[in-house]
């Protein structure tokens, strides 16, 4: 890995890290758009400015639909059980639910169509740019060209990836209690992040290229579960 190589790879790991104070603890459009173009950019920088190699690509076998559909079932059943069976009729829940709302509510994304739409598209489209950016090129990068260990490489991945979820988190955490239910929730991310790179390291074939379909197919349905979730709390009780 060249010096170039590396500081972009650096500046991938941390940006959204950075970015996600900027537009999302007061949430404006505007500024995720930007915040998340110029994220998003940082890869193509990567391979057309410092001459990375593209790690990762998108081709269809029987293998990862199957698996990217079954993990997915299991993580959404997972989550959707674990809400209404254990954590619904929790204290907390009333505090979540406003803070939810007060997010949503200014760009009128409380109501069903929008929320819907915004739903479809995080969960199908930013999950795959999620996916191409922070397996294919972080994790990949980590794993092939730096001088860490297959292991080491796929926590730092997974933590670098879990980080800006643990500010989004902690607006909806209530006043009360609020860093046990962040670390919990936050630790969910990190073991779907570790998870997804382990998928990775373990179908790789030497130096081909990784094929980010299976994963992507899971994080799809962890998405939707959420947003099924999130539907859920900012219905009127």
């Amino acid at each position: 890995m060249t010096r170039g190589q590396a500081i972009v790879l650096m500046a991938g790991m941390l940006w959204p890290n950075l970015a996600v104070w900027l537009y999302f603890v007061e949430l404006s459009a505007g500024l995720y758009v930007a915040c998340k173009l110029a994220q998003f950019v940082l890869p193509f920088v990567a391979i057309y400015v410092f001459a990375s190699n593209r790690d990762w690509t998108i081709r269809f076998t029987r293998r990862e639909v199957l698996a990217g559909l079954a993990s997915g079932a299991a993580i959404a059943i997972g989550l959707i059980s674990l809400f209404e069976f254990g954590l619904k009729d929790l204290g907390f829940v009333a505090e979540s639910r406003s803070r939810i709302v007060d997010k949503l509510a200014p760009l009128q994304l409380t109501q069903a169509q929008a929320y819907l739409g915004l739903a479809l598209g995080i969960s199908f489209v930013h999950s795959f740019l999620e996916e191409f950016y922070w397996r294919g090129w972080i994790h990949e990068a980590l794993q092939r060209r730096s001088p860490l260990s297959m292991t080491q490489a796929r926590w730092l991945s997974s933590l670098a990836f879990t980080g800006h979820h643990v500010v989004v988190i902690s607006q909806y955490a209530p006043s009360s209690g609020r860093w046990p239910l962040i670390v919990l929730f936050s630790s969910f991310v990190l073991v779907g992040g570790w998870l997804w790179a382990w998928w990775l390291d373990r179908e790789r074939r030497g130096l081909q290229k990784s094929n980010l379909l299976g994963v992507w197919l899971s994080h799809i349905a962890a998405d939707l579960a959420i947003f099924a979730i999130g539907w859920r709390l900012i219905q009127p009780t």
